[in-house]
């Protein structure tokens, strides 16, 4: 933000902007990143303010169903509120509809796989893909499929899930973190560059021919 105080923005600050904004969503850091927003709406880049919203709601979602009991209103706003904050009401609005979910990584895969496997969804697992994290997904993509030679349809049918569509925002969620865990399984196996770089070169970083 020191190049936005200083009043002479180089060029792309939106975009540099939004990608530290996405490594720095946690409770104490709602208020700026409501500032954040407001700045892109001010830069016309509306589309940057919706998506890092998206992501927002997604954590606040994901915070407060996985606790362990219900949250209060001060954890999330120990200094309270600035003018510009945005997210406020929809924290107030998740905690009154607060519901534990136990989520674990074998869950998730036997909803996935249920559709890959057979077509077949159910709008009541909306609860536990909801609270998908990067941490769950890394199982979930490296479960164990009947025909290994298969795991590119079957992660592609995990962004084409009926249920996760209907989350606001879940797919890119999914997709980035996706692509993330791919980059990293390249750094831990040199094996895996050649065939995951060409997929992933393909479809465009899983934004393009996944049906």
């Amino acid at each position: 933000m020191n190049e936005f105080h200083s009043l002479e923005l180089q060029q792309n600050f939106c975009e540099r902007l939004y990608y530290l904004a996405c490594t720095k969503i946690q409770k104490s850091e709602l208020n700026n990143i409501s500032f954040y927003c407001n700045i892109f709406e001010n830069s016309n880049r509306e589309d940057l303010a919706q998506q890092l919203q998206n992501h927002v709601k997604q954590f606040i979602r994901r915070e407060i169903n996985t606790s362990k009991r219900r949250p209060s209103i001060d954890s999330w706003y120990r200094f309270g509120t600035e003018p510009y904050e945005r997210f406020y009401e929809f924290v107030i609005e998740s905690i009154e509809n607060y519901k534990h979910v136990d989520i674990n990584s074998d869950d998730v895969s036997s909803i996935f796989l249920r559709y890959f496997e057979h077509k077949i969804s159910n709008s009541n697992d909306k609860d536990i893909l909801i609270l998908v994290d990067k941490i769950i997904l890394r199982e979930v993509i490296w479960t164990k499929i009947e025909d290994e030679r298969y795991r590119r349809q079957f992660v592609h049918s995990i962004l084409i899930h009926p249920v996760i569509n209907e989350i606001e925002g879940k797919r890119e969620e999914i997709r980035k973190w996706i692509v993330e865990l791919l980059n990293e399984k390249i750094e831990e196996n040199s094996g895996s560059e050649i065939p995951i770089k060409m997929w992933l070169n393909s479809t465009n970083d899983l934004k393009e021919g996944l049906s």
